[in-house]
Protein backbone atom coordinates (compact mmCIF):
# COMPACT_ATOMS: atom_id res chain seq x y z
CA UNK A 1 0.00 0.00 0.00
CA UNK A 2 1.43 3.36 -1.00
CA UNK A 3 1.43 6.42 1.23
CA UNK A 4 -2.08 7.91 1.15
CA UNK A 5 -2.62 10.84 -1.22
CA UNK A 6 -3.13 13.79 1.11
CA UNK A 7 -4.11 17.42 0.92
CA UNK A 8 -2.56 18.68 4.17
CA UNK A 9 -3.98 16.12 6.66
CA UNK A 10 -6.97 14.96 4.58
CA UNK A 11 -6.79 11.87 2.38
CA UNK A 12 -7.82 12.85 -1.15
CA UNK A 13 -11.06 11.11 -2.05
CA UNK A 14 -11.80 10.01 -5.59
CA UNK A 15 -15.41 9.39 -6.58
CA UNK A 16 -15.83 6.76 -9.31
CA UNK A 17 -19.18 6.50 -11.09
CA UNK A 18 -19.83 3.25 -12.90
CA UNK A 19 -17.60 1.60 -10.29
CA UNK A 20 -19.12 -1.85 -10.86
CA UNK A 21 -18.32 -1.88 -14.59
CA UNK A 22 -15.48 -3.60 -16.45
CA UNK A 23 -13.21 -0.53 -16.40
CA UNK A 24 -14.70 0.86 -13.20
CA UNK A 25 -13.48 -1.92 -10.90
CA UNK A 26 -9.95 -1.56 -12.25
CA UNK A 27 -10.02 2.22 -11.75
CA UNK A 28 -11.15 1.71 -8.15
CA UNK A 29 -8.37 -0.85 -7.61
CA UNK A 30 -5.68 1.39 -9.11
CA UNK A 31 -6.80 4.43 -7.09
CA UNK A 32 -6.57 2.33 -3.90
CA UNK A 33 -3.09 1.12 -4.90
CA UNK A 34 -1.99 4.73 -5.37
CA UNK A 35 -3.19 5.75 -1.90
CA UNK A 36 -6.45 7.54 -2.70
CA UNK A 37 -9.53 7.26 -0.59
CA UNK A 38 -12.10 5.89 -3.03
CA UNK A 39 -15.86 6.34 -3.09
CA UNK A 40 -17.37 3.72 -5.40
CA UNK A 41 -20.68 5.02 -6.76
CA UNK A 42 -22.81 2.05 -7.77
CA UNK A 43 -26.38 0.79 -7.77
CA UNK A 44 -25.19 -2.35 -6.01
CA UNK A 45 -25.32 -2.71 -2.28
CA UNK A 46 -22.03 -2.69 -0.38
CA UNK A 47 -21.91 -6.45 0.24
CA UNK A 48 -22.64 -7.39 -3.39
CA UNK A 49 -20.13 -4.86 -4.71
CA UNK A 50 -17.31 -5.93 -2.41
CA UNK A 51 -17.90 -9.61 -3.18
CA UNK A 52 -17.60 -9.01 -6.94
CA UNK A 53 -14.70 -6.55 -6.53
CA UNK A 54 -12.61 -8.89 -4.37
CA UNK A 55 -12.98 -11.77 -6.83
CA UNK A 56 -10.70 -9.85 -9.21
CA UNK A 57 -8.73 -7.73 -6.72
CA UNK A 58 -8.42 -9.83 -3.57
CA UNK A 59 -4.82 -8.71 -2.95
CA UNK A 60 -5.78 -5.04 -2.57
CA UNK A 61 -6.51 -3.44 0.79
CA UNK A 62 -10.02 -1.99 0.89
CA UNK A 63 -9.42 0.02 4.08
CA UNK A 64 -9.82 3.28 2.13
CA UNK A 65 -12.77 2.12 0.03
CA UNK A 66 -16.31 3.30 0.66
CA UNK A 67 -19.20 1.86 -1.36
CA UNK A 68 -22.11 4.25 -1.69
CA UNK A 69 -25.28 2.92 -3.28
CA UNK A 70 -26.65 5.58 -5.58
CA UNK A 71 -28.92 5.91 -8.59
CA UNK A 72 -27.46 8.77 -10.65
CA UNK A 73 -31.02 9.87 -11.41
CA UNK A 74 -31.52 10.65 -7.70
CA UNK A 75 -29.96 14.11 -7.41
CA UNK A 76 -30.02 14.37 -3.63
CA UNK A 77 -28.47 10.95 -3.05
CA UNK A 78 -25.81 11.73 -5.64
CA UNK A 79 -25.00 15.06 -3.97
CA UNK A 80 -24.66 13.32 -0.61
CA UNK A 81 -22.51 10.56 -2.10
CA UNK A 82 -19.82 12.83 -3.55
CA UNK A 83 -20.02 15.81 -1.16
CA UNK A 84 -16.70 15.02 0.55
CA UNK A 85 -14.79 13.99 -2.59
CA UNK A 86 -11.97 16.01 -4.18
CA UNK A 87 -11.74 14.45 -7.66
CA UNK A 88 -14.07 12.30 -9.79
CA UNK A 89 -13.82 9.75 -12.57
CA UNK A 90 -17.03 9.51 -14.60
CA UNK A 91 -17.48 6.10 -16.20
CA UNK A 92 -21.20 5.57 -15.78
CA UNK A 93 -23.28 5.23 -18.93
CA UNK A 94 -26.76 3.83 -19.30
CA UNK A 95 -26.90 0.28 -20.64
CA UNK A 96 -30.69 0.45 -21.05
CA UNK A 97 -31.15 0.47 -24.82
CA UNK A 98 -34.91 -0.10 -24.45
CA UNK A 99 -36.95 -2.35 -26.73
CA UNK A 100 -39.26 -1.02 -29.43
CA UNK A 101 -41.04 -3.43 -31.75
CA UNK A 102 -38.75 -6.23 -30.64
CA UNK A 103 -35.61 -4.23 -31.50
CA UNK A 104 -33.21 -2.29 -29.25
CA UNK A 105 -33.51 1.49 -29.49
CA UNK A 106 -30.71 3.85 -28.44
CA UNK A 107 -32.88 6.83 -27.46
CA UNK A 108 -33.38 5.74 -23.85
CA UNK A 109 -29.69 4.94 -23.46
CA UNK A 110 -28.72 8.31 -24.92
CA UNK A 111 -31.14 10.35 -22.83
CA UNK A 112 -30.26 8.58 -19.59
CA UNK A 113 -26.52 9.03 -20.06
CA UNK A 114 -26.82 12.72 -20.91
CA UNK A 115 -29.23 13.32 -18.02
CA UNK A 116 -27.09 11.55 -15.43
CA UNK A 117 -24.04 13.51 -16.60
CA UNK A 118 -25.99 16.74 -16.06
CA UNK A 119 -26.98 15.45 -12.61
CA UNK A 120 -23.32 14.83 -11.83
CA UNK A 121 -22.46 18.42 -12.75
CA UNK A 122 -25.12 19.67 -10.34
CA UNK A 123 -23.79 17.43 -7.58
CA UNK A 124 -20.19 18.56 -8.21
CA UNK A 125 -21.29 22.18 -7.73
CA UNK A 126 -22.11 21.40 -4.07
CA UNK A 127 -18.98 19.27 -3.45
CA UNK A 128 -15.24 19.75 -2.99
CA UNK A 129 -14.48 18.29 -6.43
CA UNK A 130 -12.05 20.38 -8.46
CA UNK A 131 -11.14 17.91 -11.22
CA UNK A 132 -13.26 15.57 -13.36
CA UNK A 133 -12.03 12.78 -15.63
CA UNK A 134 -14.55 11.72 -18.26
CA UNK A 135 -13.90 8.30 -19.77
CA UNK A 136 -15.12 8.57 -23.36
CA UNK A 137 -14.29 6.43 -26.42
CA UNK A 138 -12.33 6.76 -29.65
CA UNK A 139 -15.55 5.70 -31.43
CA UNK A 140 -16.58 9.40 -31.39
CA UNK A 141 -14.09 10.31 -34.14
CA UNK A 142 -14.70 10.84 -37.84
CA UNK A 143 -13.23 7.74 -39.48
CA UNK A 144 -15.20 7.97 -42.73
CA UNK A 145 -13.26 11.01 -43.94
CA UNK A 146 -9.80 9.81 -42.83
CA UNK A 147 -7.53 8.29 -45.43
CA UNK A 148 -6.62 4.60 -45.02
CA UNK A 149 -3.44 4.10 -42.95
CA UNK A 150 -3.57 7.67 -41.62
CA UNK A 151 -2.79 8.31 -37.94
CA UNK A 152 -5.64 8.51 -35.45
CA UNK A 153 -4.81 10.81 -32.51
CA UNK A 154 -6.20 13.73 -30.51
CA UNK A 155 -6.20 15.94 -33.63
CA UNK A 156 -8.64 13.66 -35.47
CA UNK A 157 -11.99 15.50 -35.61
CA UNK A 158 -15.25 14.33 -34.06
CA UNK A 159 -17.88 12.83 -36.33
CA UNK A 160 -20.82 15.24 -36.55
CA UNK A 161 -23.08 13.62 -39.18
CA UNK A 162 -25.65 11.80 -37.06
CA UNK A 163 -26.90 9.70 -39.97
CA UNK A 164 -23.49 7.98 -40.22
CA UNK A 165 -22.87 7.31 -36.53
CA UNK A 166 -24.28 4.66 -34.18
CA UNK A 167 -26.16 5.32 -30.95
CA UNK A 168 -23.27 4.57 -28.58
CA UNK A 169 -20.74 6.78 -30.39
CA UNK A 170 -23.29 9.59 -30.70
CA UNK A 171 -24.01 9.34 -26.98
CA UNK A 172 -20.32 9.52 -26.01
CA UNK A 173 -19.66 12.34 -28.48
CA UNK A 174 -22.45 14.49 -27.05
CA UNK A 175 -21.37 13.62 -23.50
CA UNK A 176 -17.94 15.03 -24.39
CA UNK A 177 -19.50 18.21 -25.78
CA UNK A 178 -21.59 18.58 -22.62
CA UNK A 179 -18.50 18.22 -20.43
CA UNK A 180 -16.54 20.74 -22.49
CA UNK A 181 -19.32 23.30 -22.07
CA UNK A 182 -19.48 22.58 -18.33
CA UNK A 183 -15.76 23.21 -18.06
CA UNK A 184 -16.09 26.54 -19.85
CA UNK A 185 -18.98 27.56 -17.59
CA UNK A 186 -17.36 26.52 -14.29
CA UNK A 187 -13.61 26.81 -14.84
CA UNK A 188 -13.06 23.46 -13.11
CA UNK A 189 -10.45 21.07 -14.47
CA UNK A 190 -11.59 18.53 -17.05
CA UNK A 191 -9.66 15.61 -18.49
CA UNK A 192 -11.24 13.56 -21.27
CA UNK A 193 -9.70 10.19 -22.01
CA UNK A 194 -10.58 8.05 -25.01
CA UNK A 195 -9.50 4.43 -24.60
CA UNK A 196 -9.22 2.13 -27.57
CA UNK A 197 -10.59 -1.42 -27.60
CA UNK A 198 -10.27 -2.38 -23.93
CA UNK A 199 -9.54 -6.00 -23.10
CA UNK A 200 -8.41 -8.30 -20.29
CA UNK A 201 -7.12 -11.84 -19.93
CA UNK A 202 -10.74 -12.96 -19.74
CA UNK A 203 -12.45 -10.51 -22.10
CA UNK A 204 -11.71 -9.57 -25.71
CA UNK A 205 -14.32 -8.16 -28.09
CA UNK A 206 -14.55 -9.35 -31.70
CA UNK A 207 -15.87 -5.93 -32.79
CA UNK A 208 -12.86 -5.19 -35.02
CA UNK A 209 -12.95 -8.56 -36.77
CA UNK A 210 -16.03 -8.20 -38.97
CA UNK A 211 -19.56 -9.59 -38.86
CA UNK A 212 -19.10 -12.43 -36.36
CA UNK A 213 -21.82 -14.41 -34.59
CA UNK A 214 -21.06 -17.29 -32.22
CA UNK A 215 -17.50 -17.49 -33.48
CA UNK A 216 -18.28 -17.59 -37.19
CA UNK A 217 -18.88 -15.05 -39.93
CA UNK A 218 -17.14 -12.65 -42.30
CA UNK A 219 -13.88 -10.92 -41.40
CA UNK A 220 -12.63 -7.67 -42.90
CA UNK A 221 -8.92 -8.17 -43.59
CA UNK A 222 -6.35 -5.36 -43.68
CA UNK A 223 -2.76 -4.54 -42.68
CA UNK A 224 -3.62 -1.73 -40.29
CA UNK A 225 -3.63 -1.67 -36.51
CA UNK A 226 -6.30 -2.47 -33.93
CA UNK A 227 -6.34 -0.06 -30.94
CA UNK A 228 -6.13 -2.80 -28.29
CA UNK A 229 -5.42 -1.64 -24.75
CA UNK A 230 -5.40 -3.73 -21.58
CA UNK A 231 -7.90 -2.61 -18.94
CA UNK A 232 -5.29 -2.43 -16.17
CA UNK A 233 -3.18 -0.10 -18.31
CA UNK A 234 -6.21 2.16 -18.92
CA UNK A 235 -6.86 2.37 -15.17
CA UNK A 236 -3.20 3.14 -14.42
CA UNK A 237 -3.19 5.97 -16.95
CA UNK A 238 -6.42 7.49 -15.60
CA UNK A 239 -5.16 7.57 -12.00
CA UNK A 240 -1.74 8.93 -12.99
CA UNK A 241 -3.51 11.79 -14.79
CA UNK A 242 -5.21 12.70 -11.51
CA UNK A 243 -1.75 13.27 -9.98
CA UNK A 244 -0.48 15.62 -12.68
CA UNK A 245 -0.73 19.40 -12.87
CA UNK A 246 -2.36 19.96 -16.24
CA UNK A 247 -4.15 22.73 -18.07
CA UNK A 248 -7.80 23.34 -17.23
CA UNK A 249 -8.91 21.13 -20.12
CA UNK A 250 -7.00 18.19 -21.58
CA UNK A 251 -7.74 15.36 -24.00
CA UNK A 252 -5.81 12.09 -24.22
CA UNK A 253 -6.07 8.91 -26.27
CA UNK A 254 -5.10 5.67 -24.52
CA UNK A 255 -4.00 2.88 -26.84
CA UNK A 256 -1.18 0.35 -26.63
CA UNK A 257 2.40 1.53 -27.18
CA UNK A 258 3.23 -1.44 -29.38
CA UNK A 259 1.24 -1.73 -32.63
CA UNK A 260 -1.18 -4.65 -32.75
CA UNK A 261 -1.78 -5.57 -36.37
CA UNK A 262 -5.22 -6.77 -37.35
CA UNK A 263 -3.80 -10.15 -38.35
CA UNK A 264 -2.40 -10.60 -34.80
CA UNK A 265 -5.74 -9.54 -33.34
CA UNK A 266 -7.54 -12.24 -35.36
CA UNK A 267 -5.01 -14.80 -34.09
CA UNK A 268 -5.77 -13.75 -30.51
CA UNK A 269 -9.49 -14.22 -31.12
CA UNK A 270 -8.85 -17.66 -32.57
CA UNK A 271 -6.70 -18.68 -29.60
CA UNK A 272 -9.48 -17.64 -27.22
CA UNK A 273 -12.06 -19.62 -29.18
CA UNK A 274 -13.99 -16.49 -30.18
CA UNK A 275 -13.25 -16.85 -33.91
CA UNK A 276 -13.65 -20.46 -35.03
CA UNK A 277 -14.49 -19.99 -38.71
CA UNK A 278 -14.57 -16.93 -40.94
CA UNK A 279 -14.66 -15.94 -44.58
CA UNK A 280 -11.84 -13.40 -45.13
CA UNK A 281 -12.74 -10.40 -47.29
CA UNK A 282 -10.50 -7.44 -48.17
CA UNK A 283 -11.70 -4.51 -46.05
CA UNK A 284 -12.89 -2.46 -49.06
CA UNK A 285 -15.12 -5.31 -50.26
CA UNK A 286 -16.40 -5.86 -46.72
CA UNK A 287 -17.25 -2.15 -46.49
CA UNK A 288 -19.18 -2.31 -49.79
CA UNK A 289 -21.08 -5.39 -48.60
CA UNK A 290 -22.16 -3.69 -45.36
CA UNK A 291 -23.17 -0.58 -47.33
CA UNK A 292 -25.52 -2.72 -49.42
CA UNK A 293 -26.99 -4.39 -46.33
CA UNK A 294 -27.51 -1.00 -44.67
CA UNK A 295 -29.24 0.33 -47.83
CA UNK A 296 -31.58 -2.68 -47.81
CA UNK A 297 -32.43 -2.14 -44.12
CA UNK A 298 -33.18 1.54 -44.77
CA UNK A 299 -35.31 0.73 -47.83
CA UNK A 300 -37.28 -1.80 -45.76
CA UNK A 301 -37.78 0.92 -43.11
CA UNK A 302 -36.14 -1.04 -40.32
CA UNK A 303 -36.66 0.81 -37.04
CA UNK A 304 -33.14 0.06 -35.87
CA UNK A 305 -29.91 -0.35 -37.82
CA UNK A 306 -27.24 -2.15 -35.75
CA UNK A 307 -24.51 0.19 -34.53
CA UNK A 308 -21.91 -1.89 -36.35
CA UNK A 309 -23.62 -1.20 -39.71
CA UNK A 310 -23.38 2.60 -39.60
CA UNK A 311 -20.86 4.04 -42.06
CA UNK A 312 -18.62 5.54 -39.37
CA UNK A 313 -18.72 2.38 -37.26
CA UNK A 314 -17.69 0.28 -40.28
CA UNK A 315 -14.79 2.64 -40.99
CA UNK A 316 -13.76 2.80 -37.31
CA UNK A 317 -13.66 -0.97 -36.91
CA UNK A 318 -12.58 -2.25 -40.31
CA UNK A 319 -10.66 0.45 -42.18
CA UNK A 320 -6.85 0.32 -41.74
CA UNK A 321 -5.37 3.03 -39.51
CA UNK A 322 -2.39 3.72 -37.28
CA UNK A 323 -3.23 4.67 -33.68
CA UNK A 324 -1.15 7.01 -31.56
CA UNK A 325 -1.05 7.68 -27.80
CA UNK A 326 2.11 9.78 -28.08
CA UNK A 327 0.62 12.70 -26.14
CA UNK A 328 -0.01 10.74 -22.94
CA UNK A 329 3.12 8.63 -23.38
CA UNK A 330 5.21 11.80 -23.40
CA UNK A 331 3.97 12.93 -19.99
CA UNK A 332 3.54 9.54 -18.27
CA UNK A 333 6.61 7.36 -18.60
Amino acid sequence: MKTPKCDETIIIKCAVTGASGFIGKHVVAEALREGYGVVAITRQGQKAYLESFLIEHKAISIANLEVRTCDLNDNQTLMNSIADCNVAVHLAASMDSSIIGGRPDGKQQYQQTIKTTENLFEAISTSNIKKLVLVSSISVLNYVDQAPYSTIDEKTPLHNRDKDIGAYARMKRDQEKLCNQWQLDTGKKLIIVRPGLVFSDKQLSDAHAGFIKKGAGIAAIHNGQVPLIKVKYVAERIIKLLDLTLDSKELFHIVGKLPILQTDYLKQLRRRGKLKFYLPLPWKIYEQLINVIRWILIKNKQSKIPDSFYANSVAARHKPFVYSSEKIDNIIK
